[in-house]
């Protein structure tokens, strides 16, 4: 069962698309918007990170600037 939680909490941060990274040498991640990712880690000295694991709409293609 508890495996199952974990999947789903591994799942909600792949859906976020910013993460606070907590601590130093193997910390956590805190994943959420920017604003709030932002609110996490300013309070504690660290930083936000665009999450890798991101799975959001794609972005569509810029055009060039002329």
């Amino acid at each position: 069962m508890a495996a199952l939680g974990a999947g789903s909490v591994q799942a909600q941060y792949q859906m976020a698309p910013w993460c606070a990274y907590l601590g130093s040498w193997g910390g956590s991640y805190d994943c959420s918007s920017f604003q709030q990712c932002m609110a996490t880690a300013s309070g504690i000295g660290n930083i936000c990170l665009r999450n890798p694991r991101y799975v959001g709409d794609p972005e569509r293609p810029r055009r060039p600037r002329r």
